[in-house]
Formats: structure tokens, sequence, C-alpha cells
């Protein structure tokens, strides 16, 4: 801790013309050389870092922005622990399931993973055929998942019902979406569609789907 000594001069009077100005100068002088220096290291931390990070701002002053946890699909679970393990390809075998998928597709589509979509896709489904070469077929589906999923913003899916099977299942559903960008200032249309499972090597890929109401445009939204 350092002292701050604060030393009085003596000066000899002197007549002045302006005796109060004088006073009032001397007065601010010894104010300035007695006043005690300001902390400024202990005004950064409490005063200006603290404060932001308590308040929740950045160090611009705008609010922080907070990832939801909660996975797209609805299912009340974090994305960590539902559809991100399908994305990731770190699920266990009896978790995936036809319903699971349905998630996972609609979630894929959300967070941008257009790679599942090809992933969960049945080899033998009309989306794998579009080219001779499979490789290109898959690459053109992972190009067309990708441009859904940046002129489409997915909002909510409802699973309605699951008929399932041994070797296919059919799962009903509708997914609210509203086009993405500034040229779709449309409202929130709804996709109902019962989509059709096949299993491939054991484990269960979507095949094809039906729409069920005429405001489907799977085509412009996707298959989920």
């Amino acid at each position: 801790m350092s002292s701050v000594i604060c030393r009085t001069a003596v000066v000899p009077a002197r007549a002045s013309v302006f005796p109060r100005a004088a006073k009032a100068r001397a007065a601010v002088t010894s104010a300035a050389r007695c006043a005690k220096p300001r902390n400024v290291s202990a005004r950064g931390r409490k005063g200006m870092l603290a404060d932001l990070m308590d308040d929740g701002n950045d160090s611009a002053g705008d609010p922080v922005a907070k990832v939801d946890p909660r996975c797209p699909c609805g299912s009340g679970k974090e994305y960590a622990s539902c559809c991100q393990p399908h994305h990731d390809g770190t699920a266990p075998a009896d978790a995936v399931t036809p319903e699971n998928i349905v998630r996972a597709r609609f979630s894929a589509y959300v967070k941008n993973a257009p790679k599942y979509i090809v992933a969960s896709t049945h080899p033998d489904s009309k989306d794998m055929k579009r080219k001779d070469d499979p490789a290109q077929a898959r690459e053109q589906l992972e190009k067309d998942a990708d441009a859904t999923m940046k002129k489409v913003n997915f909002t909510s899916l409802r699973v309605k019902a699951i008929k399932e099977g041994d070797e296919e299942t059919f799962v009903t559903y509708e997914v609210s979406y509203k086009g993405a960008g500034k040229k779709n200032r449309g409202g929130t249309k709804t996709l109902a569609e019962r989509s059709r499972y096949k299993k491939a090597d054991g484990e269960f890929k979507y095949f094809d789907a039906l729409p069920l109401n005429a405001s489907s445009d799977m085509n412009a939204v996707g298959q989920i």
C-alpha cells in the first residue's frame, strides 16, 4: 500500500486585484495534490468485466446469445443425447428405429447436417437412383438437402402414428416450416407425410414418402 504525503507550501502574501480568484485557484491546486490515486486495475476487474459478465453482455454491450440445448425434434430431450448421436454416427443400434430416424432427419434439416440425410436414405430409394454412379447420386442428394436447409426453416415436428413391421415400417407425421430469407414472407405451412422405412443390411433407412395434404410440396421441402 502506498502512502500519499500532502505538503502545504507557505507562499508570502501578495496583493492581487482578484483576491477571490487567487484563493479559488489555490484551493483547486491543493485538492489535486492531495487526491488519492485511483485503483484503475480494481475498477477494470470489478466495474467493467465483472459487470458485463454479470449482465450477460459481451464486450460490445450486446446480449450474449444462448444456445437452446433442447433437441429440435420436440422429444423434450437435449440434442446431445437425442438426435446428435445419429448425426455423429454414434447412436447405438437399438436406438436406430424408424421414429428416431424421422426425428433425426428433421433435426438434421434444422442443424444443417446434410450428410445424415444421405446416410439415413435407403440405397434402393429413388433418391439414390437419380445418377448411374452411386457416388454421384449420394453427392447430388447431399447438395439437394443442403439447398433445402438454406431455403426452408423447419419449426416443429409431430409424429402422429407408427405402423411397425419386421422389414418395413410406416411413420405418419406433420412438419411445420417457413420459407427462409426476405423473399419468403409467407406464414407457417404444414407438410403432412406418411414415410416408409425399409431395412438395408439389417438397419432401417428412409425409402419413400406419400404426401397426405394438398399443401405438401416435397420437392420444395424435402423428405423427412
